[in-house]
């Protein structure tokens, strides 16, 4: 048998009836098989090809292919993650475009929404495999993240079919979903973690840069998602993980700022245009954009990456909240992904530099965008009081995470003068 019949479902709402040619590996559909009634739920890369259709000269058939083809495999692990491999051994997939393998074993959920697939005509249900409500499998679990099969404590081969297994985490670090109590939380390690290793350091790494980079976060009011660290014992290692909770639900999807920019670009030019605009230029204040977003969170947003030289801000870790019945986007979600600020680095001399980048005007986030100009541009004198504020901060539990506290003591050092410097600038520009 070398066609299988599928169908892309929004919960439990059917949305695109397609097939998939076990040899060719590739994927054809025909436009009667789109559910025009819930069409606004397919992802907008499938509502542009259904617009394709009746139009001569274009191959539609290749062009859905290669997007389900995407779309599929932004939903697995990337091989480019360390224990990619050992996964698609443990789930006897071949690689990540052996879709094939893959079928009735995944259904490429997603904790970022509500979006699956399955076999057409099988009776499985929304209730019966997703992630947000069924136990996420401890065995791939700690295969994604450490390469082990019993990391942690409940580790075990999955015992049926339906223990919902998500891969979708995004980016190269060793990452992954798992509930923790109840809850479900990201957790992040990497190599230089393993506290048993004499190679274990506590500068050059994302796992405390989120730890203490939510602490300020928290201390100066900023909507931030938290983070805990915890120690997973197993095999002779101690290995230091950061871990959040999931911050969207099963009635709210999570959208990047990409995501959301591509579906305005479909739906509504005028406001992806404004939206454009508010992300791209950091002297930019469109009133559309901003209530859109939300303005206090995109400011707050702002001050955070300025305090702490996030480099790493651009479109896809920045995110909205879309409601998943009514497909109305809420607003900004709250701020996260600060792995790569000032915690990072392993030098005093190289946060001092970046520090006075920020206060000359020379510092570029990874959207391109002068991080002061847009500090100035959205910030008034009404954070004065917010900066101020962190001469009293004080970081709590680093001996707990491990974390050397001479270099904290140079961190915070540095994060101070930044703060006085953003008070100079305020002052300088608002009073």
């Amino acid at each position: 048998m070398t066609q299988k019949r599928l169908v892309l479902m929004h919960n439990e709402t059917e949305l695109l009836v397609f097939n998939y040619n076990t040899e060719s590996r590739s994927f054809s559909f025909k436009s009667c098989d789109f559910n025009l009634k819930n069409f606004n739920f397919l992802p907008t890369h499938f509502r542009r090809i259904f617009d394709l259709c009746e139009k001569s000269g274009i191959n539609a058939q290749q062009i859905f292919s290669e997007a389900m083809a995407r779309f599929l495999k932004f939903r697995v692990i990337s091989l480019q993650r360390e224990y990619s491999r050992k996964v698609m051994e443990y789930l006897k997939v071949r690689g990540t475009d052996d879709f094939g393998s893959m079928f009735d074993r995944l259904y490429f959920v997603s904790l970022n929404d509500v979006l699956w697939v399955k076999s057409y005509n099988s009776p499985v249900k929304y209730a019966d495999i997703n992630p947000y409500s069924n136990p996420l499998d401890p065995a791939i679990a700690s295969l994604v993240l450490t390469g082990n099969a019993d990391c942690f404590k409940s580790a075990q081969q999955s015992a049926f079919s339906y223990f919902a297994i998500d891969l979708s985490a995004s980016g190269t670090q060793n990452k992954v979903w798992f509930k923790d109590n109840g809850t479900i939380m990201l957790y992040k390690t990497d190599e230089w973690a393993d506290l048993s290793s004499p190679d274990c350091t506590y500068v050059n790494n994302q796992v405390y840069a989120e730890y203490f980079a939510y602490q300020i976060a928290s201390f100066l009011g900023i909507n931030s998602v938290k983070h805990d660290l915890e120690v997973l014992n197993y095999q002779g290692k101690k290995l230091v993980c950061s871990k959040c909770p999931l911050i969207n639900g099963i009635d709210c999807s999570l959208v990047t700022m990409t995501q959301a920019l591509d579906e305005l670009d479909y739906i509504d030019q005028d406001l992806k245009t404004s939206l454009q605009k508010q992300c791209d230029y950091a002297t930019a204040v469109d009133e559309k954009a901003l209530s859109f977003l939300g303005r206090k969170q995109f400011a707050d947003q702002s001050v955070l990456d300025m305090l702490l030289l996030n480099p790493d801000r651009h479109k896809d870790n920045y995110s909205l909240l879309k409601d998943n019945k009514t497909l109305e986007y809420r607003h900004l979600s709250m701020c996260y992904d600060n792995g790569l600020t000032l915690f990072a680095l392993s030098h005093e001399y190289e946060m001092e530099s970046l520090v006075d980048g920020a206060m000359n005007g020379t510092f570029i986030s990874g959207n391109g965008v002068n991080v002061r100009s847009r500090f100035l541009t959205l910030c008034d004198e009404s954070y004065l009081e917010l900066l101020n504020k962190f001469r009293d901060f004080e970081f709590s539990n680093f001996s707990l995470a491990h974390f050397n506290e001479e270099h904290l003591i140079k961190i915070t050092r540095c994060i101070r003068k930044n703060a006085q410097n953003m008070i100079e600038l305020l002052e300088q520009t608002h009073l």
